[in-house]
């Protein structure tokens, strides 16, 4: 399972998101002799997760991270996404502002942030041959190459621990300031 968490409650067009990922994940599966099926979708509340289940929060902006205030206040960002590795506890982040009028590109930064995820690799896995999904810039004409997939397959296995704090930062749709719920 991939679970989506539209924490500000203002994806414009959350369909293309969702369907960009199931496309991406489906041809990593159709590599994979471990698993056999995957499902996308979203959730507004902390889903119950297995060790190969992933999670990726939409959140408003960099100014917005859920990770950095919950996981670690040290963490550095990035410009459209960031995922926060402490062992195997994984949280993945993508940053709404500026990128709303691209579904497809947001789909692709979350498939991005969890290619970090999945690998259990912070910034090394953009030096790595062979990708494009997984190389530092991606625009929402990036392809998935053979090599994304060959890596992911080989790591789709990993136990890791998906962080489900960020669900206390969710915040009143159309809320500019995301101030968290109480």
């Amino acid at each position: 399972m991939v679970y989506l968490a539209d924490l500000p409650g203002t994806i414009e067009w959350p369909s293309p998101i969702r369907e960009t990922l199931q496309d991406l994940f489906n041809q990593v599966i159709k590599a994979s002799s471990d698993f056999t099926s995957v499902k996308v979708e979203y959730s507004s509340k902390p889903p119950a997760l297995g060790v190969h289940d992933l999670l990726v929060y939409f959140v408003a902006s960099r100014s917005g991270s859920v990770l950095q205030k919950g996981m670690s206040a040290s963490l550095n960002l990035g410009d459209t996404g960031t995922t926060g590795i402490g062992g195997t506890l994984v949280g993945s982040e993508v940053y709404l502002s500026g990128n709303q009028s691209k579904p497809i590109g947001l789909g692709k930064l979350a498939f991005h942030e969890l290619m970090h995820n999945i690998c259990l690799l912070k910034d090394g896995l953009h030096s790595l041959p062979d990708l494009s999904l997984g190389k530092e810039e991606i625009t929402p004409d990036t392809k998935l190459s053979e090599g994304d997939i060959k890596l992911l397959a080989k790591n789709l296995t990993k136990s890791r621990v998906q962080w489900t704090d960020g669900y206390k930062y969710k915040t009143q749709k159309g809320d500019p300031f995301g101030d968290p719920l109480a």
